[in-house]
């Protein structure tokens, strides 16, 4: 009886969607992280460079 329930429900290909499906989530959480991350190091780098030339000048 489960056997034909898992062909006929498709089980197994549902759960592989939703595993691709969650990946995606996360990837794409990760990749919005790293650009928020890259924002901050580049305004502290802009920062840093600013007062390095003012007290070299």
């Amino acid at each position: 009886m489960w056997r034909n329930w898992c062909s006929q429900f498709r089980w197994r290909e549902r759960a592989a969607d939703y595993d691709n499906y969650t990946d995606k989530l996360k990837q794409a959480e990760k990749r919005k992280t790293i650009e928020e991350q890259g924002e901050k190091h580049r305004a502290v780098t802009g920062k840093m460079l600013a007062l390095v030339e003012k007290n070299l000048t």
